[in-house]
């Protein structure tokens, strides 16, 4: 089952702690990234005029145990759109 967070950097973080062998899928209009649970990158704050930006502000984070739930919510939701995949993790 996904699960889909939207301005909630509590629960995201709490989800990421709780399937650390889990999938992010990381989506900003037609951006996505398929991260694994623990890549640094799933939890690297950005900054903009010196303010830390929340890590489910801008992008949505979508949640899931296996890859193929992810690629099946891609299908759904975001017909047509690469679902790449981060090279370092």
């Amino acid at each position: 089952m996904q699960t889909v967070f939207e301005r909630d950097d509590v629960r995201y973080l709490r989800w990421k702690d709780e399937h650390p062998n889990g999938y992010v899928l990381n989506l900003l209009g037609t951006y996505t990234m398929l991260h694994s649970s623990s890549c640094y990158e799933t939890k690297k704050l950005s900054y903009n005029a010196g303010k830390i930006n929340p890590l489910t502000g801008r992008y949505i984070k979508v949640c899931g145990d296996n890859v193929d739930e992810l690629i099946l919510w891609m299908e759904r939701n975001h017909a047509g759109v690469e679902m790449r995949r981060c090279k370092k993790c």
